[in-house]
């Protein structure tokens, strides 16, 4: 199978950053990911298309903004960590926090959908509740999307279901992503 991914580091997901900031069960092993980081013995980074699915769950209110994302990260203690772009997608990215598709990034992108969420919608759905399903389906896809693409095989996440279900870790594994839960780190 085709391998995309080239070279080390480790890439946390949304919930791992949302563990960090809210000092979470699972955030004492990120942390020590995190202080192996700042001792500059393993690189990390994190996706900017997080901010595109950040809520504030007690209020119901959106917080989708890059500067939100950005205070998040301050917060998390990740402020000066790597942010990788993501694919431009139209109904769903930040313009100015995108690279712009070429062949090999789309065809990643189809190959990630089909994996990830087959059978899934392609398009932004109107009603709020499919909106909200939608948009956190595609953020996982893109957090994917920007590991491979960007060359950071391991992805940091308690999302078990999204990314291990029916063999998914295999066949990601052999596109060069290894996902790893925070309990499976071992730094």
């Amino acid at each position: 199978m085709e391998q995309f991914c080239s070279g080390s580091g480790f890439v946390l997901d949304s919930n791992a950053i949302i563990d960090l900031v809210e000092d979470r069960d699972d955030s004492y092993p990120i942390r020590r990911l995190v202080n192996q980081w700042r001792d500059g013995r393993v690189q990390l980074a994190v996706c900017v298309v997080s901010a595109a699915e950040n809520f504030q769950q007690s209020t119901g209110q959106s917080t989708r903004s890059v500067p939100a994302f950005r205070e998040k990260l301050s917060k998390a203690g990740l402020a000066d960590a790597e942010v990788l772009r993501p694919l431009l997608l139209f109904d769903f990215s930040f313009w100015d926090e995108t690279i712009w598709p070429d062949d090999r990034g789309q065809y990643l992108y189809d190959r990630l959908v089909e994996l990830l969420v087959p059978g899934g919608m392609r398009d932004s759905p109107d009603d709020p509740a499919s909106n909200s399903k939608w948009r956190n389906e595609l953020c996982d896809v893109m957090i994917a999307w920007c590991c491979i693409y960007h060359g950071w095989p391991n992805l940091v996440t308690r999302d078990s279901q999204r990314f291990h279900k029916g063999g998914r870790a295999e066949s990601l594994r052999n596109m060069g992503l290894t996902v790893i839960l925070p309990s499976g780190l071992r730094i």
